[in-house]
Protein backbone atom coordinates (compact mmCIF):
# COMPACT_ATOMS: atom_id res chain seq x y z
CA UNK A 1 0.00 0.00 0.00
CA UNK A 2 1.13 3.65 -0.70
CA UNK A 3 1.65 5.85 1.49
CA UNK A 4 -0.70 8.48 2.40
CA UNK A 5 -0.15 12.19 1.78
CA UNK A 6 -1.55 14.62 3.96
CA UNK A 7 -3.05 17.32 1.46
CA UNK A 8 -4.92 19.46 4.10
CA UNK A 9 -1.83 21.54 5.34
CA UNK A 10 -1.54 22.71 0.51
CA UNK A 11 -5.57 23.21 0.92
CA UNK A 12 -4.98 25.20 3.52
CA UNK A 13 -2.36 27.44 2.61
CA UNK A 14 -4.76 28.07 -1.11
CA UNK A 15 -7.38 29.22 1.32
CA UNK A 16 -6.07 31.51 3.33
CA UNK A 17 -4.12 32.72 -0.59
CA UNK A 18 -7.69 33.32 -1.74
CA UNK A 19 -8.53 34.63 1.75
CA UNK A 20 -5.79 37.01 1.19
CA UNK A 21 -7.00 38.13 -2.15
CA UNK A 22 -10.58 38.01 -2.17
CA UNK A 23 -9.90 40.65 1.27
CA UNK A 24 -6.95 42.70 -1.03
CA UNK A 25 -9.78 42.92 -3.75
CA UNK A 26 -12.34 43.99 -1.77
CA UNK A 27 -9.86 46.53 -0.07
CA UNK A 28 -9.08 47.89 -3.40
CA UNK A 29 -12.64 47.89 -4.10
CA UNK A 30 -13.57 49.95 -1.10
CA UNK A 31 -10.64 52.40 -1.67
CA UNK A 32 -11.42 52.69 -5.40
CA UNK A 33 -15.17 53.57 -4.44
CA UNK A 34 -13.34 56.12 -2.10
CA UNK A 35 -11.46 57.60 -4.24
CA UNK A 36 -13.77 57.86 -7.27
CA UNK A 37 -16.71 59.40 -4.61
CA UNK A 38 -14.06 61.97 -3.43
CA UNK A 39 -13.15 62.57 -7.22
CA UNK A 40 -16.72 63.36 -7.70
CA UNK A 41 -17.02 65.54 -5.22
CA UNK A 42 -14.20 67.27 -5.74
CA UNK A 43 -14.92 67.49 -9.02
CA UNK A 44 -18.72 69.28 -8.14
CA UNK A 45 -16.77 71.73 -5.83
CA UNK A 46 -14.79 72.63 -8.76
CA UNK A 47 -17.72 73.67 -11.35
CA UNK A 48 -19.51 75.25 -8.28
CA UNK A 49 -16.39 77.26 -7.37
CA UNK A 50 -15.84 78.02 -11.13
CA UNK A 51 -19.68 78.93 -11.48
CA UNK A 52 -18.85 81.57 -8.28
CA UNK A 53 -15.70 83.07 -10.09
CA UNK A 54 -17.95 83.09 -13.59
CA UNK A 55 -20.45 84.82 -12.08
CA UNK A 56 -18.24 87.38 -10.10
CA UNK A 57 -16.49 87.95 -13.01
CA UNK A 58 -19.09 88.51 -14.67
CA UNK A 59 -20.84 90.88 -12.10
CA UNK A 60 -17.46 93.16 -12.16
CA UNK A 61 -17.50 93.53 -15.63
CA UNK A 62 -20.87 94.28 -15.94
CA UNK A 63 -20.29 96.86 -13.65
CA UNK A 64 -17.08 98.09 -15.36
CA UNK A 65 -19.08 98.28 -18.46
CA UNK A 66 -21.21 100.18 -16.63
CA UNK A 67 -18.81 102.44 -14.92
CA UNK A 68 -17.42 103.08 -18.59
CA UNK A 69 -20.80 103.64 -20.20
CA UNK A 70 -21.46 106.54 -17.60
CA UNK A 71 -17.52 108.22 -17.97
CA UNK A 72 -18.76 107.77 -22.25
CA UNK A 73 -22.05 109.74 -21.79
CA UNK A 74 -20.06 112.02 -19.83
CA UNK A 75 -17.45 112.89 -22.01
CA UNK A 76 -19.67 113.20 -24.57
CA UNK A 77 -22.20 115.67 -23.24
CA UNK A 78 -18.73 117.42 -21.74
CA UNK A 79 -17.95 117.66 -25.53
CA UNK A 80 -21.42 118.70 -26.58
CA UNK A 81 -20.68 121.22 -24.09
CA UNK A 82 -18.00 122.40 -25.21
CA UNK A 83 -19.14 122.60 -28.82
CA UNK A 84 -22.38 124.67 -27.99
CA UNK A 85 -19.77 126.90 -25.55
CA UNK A 86 -17.38 127.31 -28.98
CA UNK A 87 -20.57 128.19 -30.77
CA UNK A 88 -21.62 130.58 -28.67
CA UNK A 89 -17.83 132.53 -28.29
CA UNK A 90 -17.78 132.08 -32.41
CA UNK A 91 -21.22 134.03 -32.47
CA UNK A 92 -19.97 136.39 -29.71
CA UNK A 93 -17.04 136.90 -31.63
CA UNK A 94 -18.89 138.00 -34.96
CA UNK A 95 -21.11 139.88 -33.59
CA UNK A 96 -18.23 142.13 -31.92
CA UNK A 97 -17.23 143.29 -35.39
CA UNK A 98 -21.07 144.07 -36.11
CA UNK A 99 -21.00 146.29 -33.25
CA UNK A 100 -17.95 147.92 -33.92
CA UNK A 101 -19.29 148.96 -37.37
CA UNK A 102 -22.32 149.68 -35.93
CA UNK A 103 -20.61 151.98 -33.30
CA UNK A 104 -18.21 153.98 -36.38
CA UNK A 105 -21.40 154.47 -37.98
CA UNK A 106 -22.90 156.51 -34.67
CA UNK A 107 -22.68 160.55 -35.48
CA UNK A 108 -21.00 162.58 -32.25
CA UNK A 109 -23.70 164.22 -30.92
CA UNK A 110 -25.38 161.13 -30.16
CA UNK A 111 -25.27 157.96 -27.75
CA UNK A 112 -27.01 154.37 -27.21
CA UNK A 113 -28.52 153.77 -24.16
CA UNK A 114 -29.99 149.92 -24.45
CA UNK A 115 -29.12 147.38 -27.26
CA UNK A 116 -31.27 144.36 -26.98
CA UNK A 117 -30.82 141.41 -28.87
CA UNK A 118 -33.74 139.31 -30.07
CA UNK A 119 -34.37 136.57 -32.57
CA UNK A 120 -36.10 138.84 -35.35
CA UNK A 121 -33.20 141.53 -34.56
CA UNK A 122 -31.81 144.19 -32.02
CA UNK A 123 -33.67 147.01 -31.10
CA UNK A 124 -31.44 150.15 -30.28
CA UNK A 125 -32.42 152.78 -28.04
CA UNK A 126 -30.51 155.94 -27.18
CA UNK A 127 -30.48 159.58 -26.88
CA UNK A 128 -29.16 162.64 -29.12
CA UNK A 129 -28.98 166.32 -28.72
CA UNK A 130 -30.49 167.13 -32.12
CA UNK A 131 -33.33 165.33 -34.28
CA UNK A 132 -30.13 166.01 -37.50
CA UNK A 133 -28.05 163.08 -35.69
CA UNK A 134 -31.42 161.15 -35.74
CA UNK A 135 -31.87 160.98 -39.05
CA UNK A 136 -28.14 160.61 -39.96
CA UNK A 137 -27.80 157.08 -37.09
CA UNK A 138 -31.56 156.12 -39.43
CA UNK A 139 -29.38 157.12 -42.76
CA UNK A 140 -26.40 154.76 -41.87
CA UNK A 141 -28.41 152.13 -40.06
CA UNK A 142 -30.19 151.46 -43.93
CA UNK A 143 -26.62 151.05 -45.20
CA UNK A 144 -25.30 148.01 -42.95
CA UNK A 145 -25.66 144.84 -44.93
CA UNK A 146 -25.94 142.50 -42.08
CA UNK A 147 -29.70 144.39 -40.99
CA UNK A 148 -32.59 144.89 -43.32
CA UNK A 149 -34.62 146.95 -43.32
CA UNK A 150 -34.41 149.35 -40.64
CA UNK A 151 -38.11 150.08 -38.68
CA UNK A 152 -37.67 153.63 -36.60
CA UNK A 153 -39.27 153.50 -33.49
CA UNK A 154 -40.56 156.08 -30.92
CA UNK A 155 -38.94 159.70 -31.11
CA UNK A 156 -39.68 161.60 -28.41
CA UNK A 157 -38.17 164.84 -26.54
CA UNK A 158 -37.04 164.68 -23.02
CA UNK A 159 -37.23 166.96 -19.82
CA UNK A 160 -33.52 167.64 -20.33
CA UNK A 161 -33.81 168.50 -24.04
CA UNK A 162 -32.50 165.43 -25.74
CA UNK A 163 -34.07 163.12 -28.04
CA UNK A 164 -34.95 159.99 -27.09
CA UNK A 165 -35.01 157.64 -30.04
CA UNK A 166 -35.51 153.94 -30.92
CA UNK A 167 -34.19 151.40 -34.02
CA UNK A 168 -35.23 147.98 -35.07
CA UNK A 169 -32.93 146.57 -36.94
CA UNK A 170 -34.39 143.47 -38.72
CA UNK A 171 -31.93 140.70 -39.93
CA UNK A 172 -29.53 138.08 -39.49
CA UNK A 173 -28.75 138.02 -35.93
CA UNK A 174 -28.44 134.32 -35.37
CA UNK A 175 -25.85 133.72 -38.44
CA UNK A 176 -23.15 136.22 -36.99
CA UNK A 177 -20.40 133.67 -38.29
CA UNK A 178 -21.19 135.32 -41.94
CA UNK A 179 -18.90 138.47 -41.42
Amino acid sequence: MAQQINLLPWRETRRRQRLRLGGLLAAAMALSIATLTIATRTLRQMDVAQQVMRTQADNLLYSALLQREREMREEIQRGERQARRAQRRAETRAWQSRLLSLAALLPEPLWLTRLDYQPQGITLNGLALNLKAVAALEKALSKLKDFQPVTPGATRRDAQGRWSFSFFLAGETTDAGSD
